[in-house]
């Protein structure tokens, strides 16, 4: 575990592995990210098993002793990276990776590690999903004018 993230309010709690590159340039930089993802992956699965196994202390260990016998109602396991999530061909959906850009501008919102929790468990990471194309017409000296307006869709549950 490289980082743990808790939320005293909502007995919630991140668990988190950090996994950084430098802008990919080949091919080869690439394949090296997936088999560094790949080892997240299975770090956060290590992580999963050792956290329900300790649970009961695993607050107090990294917080200190005012966290004595505080359990977590809820727990996220999840790869944050800086650069790119690879080719994605060894993960499965939803995945357990969000980019650092991403959880840091969701963290800054109200409710921000439920936030992460949805992104987490959605396909699309809690971005744009769907983008609807309509257009408004205006007649203007005898000219027909078209303009498109775009409406951007989030699909995420409201609060």
């Amino acid at each position: 575990m490289d980082a743990i993230v808790y939320d005293k309010e909502k007995k919630h709690l991140q668990v988190i592995e950090l996994k950084y590159k430098l802008p990919i340039e080949s091919t080869s930089d690439l394949i090296n990210l997936d088999a560094m993802l790949n080892k997240a992956y299975n770090q956060i699965k290590i992580a999963e098993e050792m956290v329900e196994e300790n649970k009961t202390f695993i607050l107090e260990e990294y917080f200190g002793e005012s966290f004595k016998g505080i359990i977590p109602d809820f727990v996220d396991y999840f790869v944050i990276t800086n650069y790119s999530v690879g080719t994605g061909r060894n993960c499965i959906l939803p995945s357990p990776i969000i980019l650092e850009s991403h959880y840091l501008s969701m963290m800054k919102l109200n409710n921000g590690m439920y936030n992460v929790h949805y992104a987490l468990s959605d396909n699309g990471k809690g971005y744009i999903q769907h983008v609807e194309k309509r257009y408004a017409r205006y007649l203007l000296s005898g000219y027909k004018i078209m303009v498109p307006e775009y409406l951007f869709k989030i699909n995420a549950p409201r609060l």
